[in-house]
């Protein structure tokens, strides 16, 4: 069997004005468990009622996308984020978006839509064998940019 490209999800909470979001590799397979190494990013999307500020441990921001750093590997859907072993990291860190109203006029009970998208791509590894974020995303030349 040969499985091409991999397949992911997004694991949203909200508690009051903060959304946070995982960006889980799921294996496709029991074999692919622990391969097929991808790396992820998202954006926010939030209208002109509210600003945001984005936080979360392992993400770096370029603009108004944010990079997971670390290859993400394929785990089945109950695996947990185990530091110890990066084979074993299926799941990014929390991405934390904390809502501010941008005006008086937003009151108690209003809704603010607050939008979180999320893509990936295959890691590209270099010759000494490192997961190279940069040259994976850069690689992705037939993906479109999130915006």
């Amino acid at each position: 069997i040969i499985h091409v490209g991999h397949e992911s999800e997004i694991h949203e909470s909200v508690d009051g004005t903060v959304k946070s979001v995982q960006i889980q590799n799921i294996a496709n397979s029991a074999e692919d468990v622990g391969k097929a190494p991808i790396f992820v990013r998202a954006k926010v999307y939030y209208g002109t009622d509210c600003t945001v500020e984005v936080s979360g441990s392992g993400w770096t921001q370029d603009g108004n996308v944010y990079y997971y750093e670390e290859p993400l590997y394929a785990g089945t859907e109950n695996a947990a984020v185990q530091a110890d072993d990066a084979k074993n990291n299926s799941m990014t860190t929390i991405l934390t978006v904390d809502v501010k109203p941008a005006s008086e006029t937003v009151k108690e009970g209003d809704t603010i839509d607050v939008i979180i998208t999320y893509d990936s791509v295959p890691a590209v590894f270099t010759a000494s064998g490192a997961a190279d974020r940069s040259a994976s995303w850069a690689n992705a030349a037939a993906i479109q940019p999130i915006n």
